[in-house]
């Protein structure tokens, strides 16, 4: 988890990947999170978004989901496909051409940056 700055995490698979699903939280209710892949410039915006409760966006088929309650903590290890569909949120979402991708530094590591909240990101081997 990332929250309003940047991390850097191993890619395990070694070459880039695609962020299949980016769970976010606002830090004020109704406000907007962008995430940034600093190396390939991905960018994933979204706006509307809850600072109670996290949304899980589907980056491929653009489903948005909820992270249950009580499982915030592990909603990581989770798979986001079994989430609950969102019921009641209707955010605004703007992603790059060609989905969230996440490149390498030289040392295999990703580096992505948060503003506005916080985010989880599912990521899947190369592309």
């Amino acid at each position: 988890m990332v929250t309003n700055g940047r991390k850097s995490f191993p890619i395990v698979s070694g070459r880039d990947a695609i962020a299949t699903h980016i769970a976010v939280k606002a830090d004020t209710d109704g406000g907007s999170v962008t995430v940034q892949d600093l190396i390939g410039g991905s960018v994933l915006s979204v706006g509307r978004v809850p600072s109670q409760q996290w949304l899980v966006i589907n980056t491929e088929e653009w489903d948005i989901r909820t992270v249950p309650q009580g499982r915030e903590q592990t909603a990581g290890e989770d798979d986001p496909s079994t989430m609950p569909v969102a019921q009641r949120s209707v955010p605004t979402l703007s992603i790059s051409p060609g989905g969230f991708r996440l490149m390498q530094r030289d040392n295999g590591d990703g580096v992505i940056e948060v503003n506005g909240g916080s985010a989880i990101l599912w990521w899947k081997g190369a592309y």
